[in-house]
């Protein structure tokens, strides 16, 4: 494991619990596993956020990048215009979100700042480099219109073998995002990977679409526990792995000989000391 890597999978285990926001390990990890997937088949580019909260997501994004890569971060941050359009329950979430709080989160891991860009997504993905990321995680306006514009944006934006994240897929008071994204994979062309609380998803045929089921099932971090079919296109569902439930341990129990049993209690009072 690179230092790069180690500095990923720390913050992911220690660095994220001190950063405000909604950014869950679930998507961590598949963030680290996206980009180590891209790295083995040698996809190289730069990566962008659209909705960058108080940096949450952001600095594992900063971990990410190689020294050759930049990251880009869109966001209005406390442009009024922006909040005043908020629907009442956002409005409490975004209250103290400015970019100077973004910024002093973001040097708490990284010695400098991304490229920061404010605005609106509708204003800043048309002046960005084409086909240039390799990885864009959307997580801004829950608008449906503004969502469809971000959709159409990315098709653009990524390069052969990019990932797009989608932020709130599966939240009930969002949607529109829903609606765009879904949209886009039925009538777009947009081809869905791995769904979590996000979608991930890509553009055009690349092998990074065969090589999904694999990189996931050799992950320590996350299991693939479903999957499904929508517009023709065949995805994963993977989550956390948690802990045996207590059926599976009664079971478990059961049909251990009871040698076995005693045994294991001994050499795990003895591990305990």
């Amino acid at each position: 494991m690179s230092g790069q890597e180690e500095d990923a999978a720390a913050y992911c285990r220690r660095g994220m619990e001190t950063v405000d926001g909604y950014f869950g390990i679930e998507d961590a990890w598949a963030f680290v596993l996206f980009d180590a997937l891209q790295r083995s088949l040698g996809i190289r580019g730069d990566l962008l956020e659209v909705g960058a909260y108080l940096g949450k997501s952001a600095i594992l994004l900063g971990y990410l990048a190689s020294s050759d890569e930049g990251l880009v971060v869109c966001d209005p941050f406390e442009d009024a215009s922006f909040t005043e359009g908020l629907a009442v329950q956002d409005k409490a979430s975004y209250d103290g979100v400015t970019q100077q709080r973004f910024e002093q989160n973001y040097r708490r891991f990284h010695q400098t700042t991304p490229d920061v860009r404010v605005g609106f997504s509708s204003d800043v993905l048309p002046a960005l480099p084409m086909r240039s990321y390799r990885f864009i995680h959307i997580d801004g306006s829950h608008e449906f219109d503004a969502v469809q514009g971000d959709v159409a944006a990315t098709k653009g934006l990524l390069c052969p073998g990019g990932v797009v994240a989608f932020d709130d897929m599966f939240e009930l008071h969002t949607p529109g995002v829903q609606a765009a994204v879904w949209q886009a994979v039925v009538e777009a062309g947009l081809i869905p990977l791995v769904t979590t609380r996000k979608l991930y998803a890509t553009w055009e045929p690349h092998p990074i679409i065969d090589a999904v089921r694999g990189a996931f099932e050799a992950s320590a971090e996350l299991d693939i526990v479903d999957e499904h079919l929508v517009g023709g296109r065949r995805f994963l569902q993977a989550k956390r792995p948690g802990p045996p439930d207590k059926r599976s341990r009664r079971i478990a129990r059961a049909i251990t000989p009871p040698g076995l049993v005693k045994l294991g209690r001994r050499v795990s009072r003895s591990v305990r000391g």
